[in-house]
C-alpha cells in the first residue's frame, strides 16, 4: 500500500511538471516581492544619461534622423517624442533635474565618450555627445541630485595611447571637483564601461591596465579628492578569486545586457518579462563575486528607429504594474544578496542600482517622460525607492 501511494506521489509530480512547462515563461522566475520600505529608501537610484540628441543642421544631421535619407524617424514613433525638450541643451537639461530629482533619480550616469584626434566627425560619431557633462555641470538644478562619468571606451572611442588617457584624466578629475559630483563614503566614483576594450588599448597587458588606474588614483590624490571607487563594466558574469579586475577595480556594473538564444517562431517584439527575468538571472550570477557588483534594471530595448541588427530580439515597453514590479524585485534582491551595491569605507555596501536608461529614445529604453506612458516610469521609482534630498547649498 505504502509502495502504491509512492507511486501515486511520484506520478502527480511529474503530470504537475509536464503542466508547469506548459505555463507561461514567466512564472519560472516567480518570487515573493517583500522590499523593506525602509531599506528601498536608502537604496541610490540612477541612469544612463546619453546626449545623442543635439539640435539638427543641414550639416550634422542629428539621431532623431535616418543617416541614409534623412528621415526623421520620430515621425514613425511619436511615443517616444519626450515631453521636457526634444534637443539636448540647457533648458531641457535643467527640466530633466527637476523630474528626475522629484521622482526619485538620485544620479545620472553620464555617458562620456573619449573622442580621439583620429575619429571622423560626423553625424554618428560627434563630440556633441559630450555636451550632457557640460549641460549638467553648469546647470542651475545641480544642486538637486548627483552624477559621475562612465567613460564609454567601446569602439570608435578607443584610448590606444597613453597621452591621451592623460588627456583624458584630466577631465573627468574637474567633473569630480564639481559639488553635485556623486561621492560614496566619501569617496568620488567613476566607472569604465568596458574594461575588455581596456585591457585591448593596453596592449593586452593587465599590468599596463593597472598603471593607467593607479594614474588616475594618483592624479585624484594630486587634486585634493581623496581615494577614488572606481566600477569596471563589462565583466561578464562573475568575478571570481583569481580574476584579474579585482584587483584593479572596486566594484563591477552592467550598463546593458539582453538574453541569447530568443525562440525564433515567437513574433516580436516579445513581452518585457523576458527581458526582466533574463536581468534578475543576471544580477543573481554576482552573488557570489570576489568583488561588489551594482545591478541594472532595463526599462526596455527595441532599436528599430536606427535599423541595428535584431538578432538579440526587440521587447514591448513595461506596463505600470510590469515596472513596478521590477523595480520591487530590485529593492528586494538588494536587501538579500550581500554583494549588490557599492562598497563603503567600513567594508559595507551602499545599495544601489542603475537602469537603462534615462533618454536612450533610439534603442527604447528610457525612463524619462515621453507621449506614449508621459510620467509613468518615474512615478513607479517614486513609489518604491521614495525621494531622497541631495542637497549641495
Amino acid at each position: 500500500m505504502k509502495k502504491n501511494n509512492c507511486i501515486r506521489i511520484a506520478l502527480c509530480l511529474f503530470l504537475s511538471f509536464i503542466v508547469g512547462c506548459n505555463t507561461e515563461q514567466k512564472t519560472a522566475f516567480e518570487y515573493t516581492i517583500e522590499p523593506s520600505s525602509e531599506a528601498a529608501r536608502n537604496v541610490l537610484v540612477g541612469a544612463n544619461y546619453y546626449a545623442g540628441w543635439w539640435p539638427n543642421t543641414p550639416e550634422i544631421l542629428n539621431k532623431w534622423h535616418d543617416f541614409a535619407d534623412g528621415h526623421n524617424w520620430l515621425e514613425d514613433y511619436p511615443e517616444r517624442t519626450p515631453l521636457l525638450g526634444v534637443d539636448n541643451n540647457q533648458e531641457t537639461m535643467d527640466k530633466e533635474i527637476i523630474a528626475a530629482s522629484e521622482h526619485g533619480l538620485d544620479f545620472f550616469l553620464m555617458l562620456w565618450y573619449p573622442y580621439h584626434k583620429n575619429i571622423k566627425t560626423d553625424s554618428l560619431h560627434n563630440p556633441k555627445l559630450n555636451d550632457g557633462l557640460t549641460y549638467f555641470m553648469n546647470s542651475p538644478e545641480a544642486h538637486r541630485m548627483k552624477f559621475y562619468v562612465e567613460v564609454c571606451n567601446h569602439p570608435p572611442f578607443m584610448m590606444d595611447e597613453f597621452i591621451f588617457w592623460r588627456e583624458c584624466v584630466e577631465l573627468w578629475i574637474k567633473a569630480m571637483q564639481h559639488p553635485s559630483h556623486l561621492k560614496v563614503g566619501g569617496k568620488p566614483v567613476i566607472k569604465i564601461h568596458s574594461i575588455g576594450h581596456l585591457l585591448k588599448d593596453c596592449g593586452g597587458k593587465i599590468e599596463t591596465v593597472e598603471q593607467w588606474i593607479e594614474y588616475l588614483r594618483q592624479e585624484a590624490r594630486d587634486a585634493g579628492l581623496g581615494e577614488l571607487l572606481i566600477c569596471g563594466g563589462g565583466i561578464g558574469p562573475m568575478v571570481w578569486e583569481n580574476h584579474w579586475a579585482k584587483d584593479v577595480f572596486d566594484f563591477t556594473g552592467d550598463y546593458m545586457d539582453l538574453p541569447k538564444g530568443m525562440p525564433k517562431d515567437m513574433k516580436m517584439p516579445y513581452d518585457y518579462s523576458w527581458l526582466a527575468n533574463f536581468l534578475i538571472q543576471l544580477r543573481s550570477g554576482h552573488k557570489f563575486d570576489e568583488i561588489p557588483y551594482m545591478p541594472v534594471l532595463g526599462s526596455s530595448w527595441d532599436p528599430t528607429p536606427w535599423d541595428y541588427p535584431l538578432e538579440r530580439g526587440t521587447f514591448k515597453f513595461p506596463t505600470r504594474n510590469e515596472w513596478k514590479t521590477e523595480l520591487e524585485r530590485m529593492a528586494t534582491d538588494l536587501e538579500n544578496m550581500p554583494q549588490m551595491g557599492i562598497p563603503l569605507p567600513d567594508g559595507s555596501l551602499q545599495k544601489a542600482f542603475t537602469i537603462y536608461a534615462w533618454n536612450e529614445f533610439g534603442e527604447g529604453s528610457f525612463i524619462a517622460p515621453a507621449k506614449g506612458d508621459t510620467y509613468m516610469k518615474l512615478e513607479c521609482i517614486r513609489e518604491v525607492f521614495g525621494v531622497k534630498k541631495h542637497g549641495t547649498k
